[in-house]
C-alpha cells in the first residue's frame, strides 16, 4: 500500500471527499465510507487504493446535476468540514422514525379493526345459531326467518363491498369478513 504524502494531494482529496459529502445523488452506502476517509485524510493517512476510489466516486459525481467541481488552484488553507452530511443523517433518522412510527399505528389501526368486526362476527353468529336452533322448534318458524332476513339485512348493510363508505385497510377488512361470513349465510340459508 501506498501512500501519496503530498500535502496538496491530500488538500485535493478532501476537497473531492467533502464535495461528495454535500452531494444529494450519492447513495447512503457511500456516506459513512467517506466520512472515515475524510477523517483519515485529515490525519495524514490514505492509502494509495482508497484514493483511486475517491478519484473514480468523484468522477461519477461529476456527471450527477448537482456537482459543483473542485477548482483546479486548491491553496493550503484548509477546507471546511462538510456539516452537510450531518444534517441529512439527521433527516434520514427523523424520516425513519416517522415511517417507525406510521407503521406501528396502521398495525394498531388494523388490530383494532380485526378485533372489533371478529366481534361483530361473533354476535352475528349467536344470532344466526339462535335462528337455527329457534327454527328446530315447532311453531317458530315464521318468527325464525324474519329474525334470520333481518340478521342477514343487517350484516349485508354493515359489511358488503357496496356499501362500504371506508378506504385502505379497513375496506380490505371488511370485505374479507364479508367474503368469509356470506357463505357461512347461505349454507344456514339452504338447510
Amino acid at each position: 500500500m501506498a501512500v501519496d504524502p503530498s500535502p496538496t494531494s491530500s488538500v485535493r482529496d478532501l476537497a473531492k471527499v467533502q464535495a461528495l459529502l454535500r452531494s444529494k445523488s450519492l447513495p447512503n452506502d457511500y456516506i459513512f465510507q467517506l466520512v472515515d476517509y475524510e477523517r483519515r485524510l485529515r490525519s495524514g493517512f490514505l492509502p494509495t487504493e482508497d484514493r483511486n476510489f475517491i478519484d473514480a466516486l468523484y468522477q461519477w459525481y461529476l456527471t450527477t446535476p448537482d456537482s459543483v467541481p473542485v477548482s483546479d488552484a486548491i491553496g493550503e488553507e484548509p477546507v471546511a468540514p462538510a456539516d452537510d452530511f450531518g444534517e441529512r443523517l439527521r433527516q434520514s433518522d427523523d424520516k425513519l422514525r416517522q415511517a417507525e412510527a406510521r407503521i406501528a399505528g396502521l398495525e394498531r389501526e388494523i388490530h383494532d379493526l380485526t378485533e372489533g368486526y371478529e366481534q361483530q362476527i361473533t354476535i352475528l353468529r349467536r344470532h344466526l345459531a339462535a335462528a337455527e336452533a329457534g327454527g328446530a322448534k315447532a311453531g317458530h318458524g315464521h318468527e325464525d326467518d324474519r329474525r334470520f332476513q333481518e340478521v342477514r339485512r343487517l350484516f349485508a348493510r354493515q359489511f358488503h363491498p357496496d356499501n362500504i363508505d371506508a378506504v385502505g385497510t379497513e375496506r380490505e377488512v371488511r370485505i374479507n369478513v364479508f367474503k368469509s361470513f356470506w357463505s357461512e349465510i347461505a349454507r344456514i340459508e339452504k338447510s
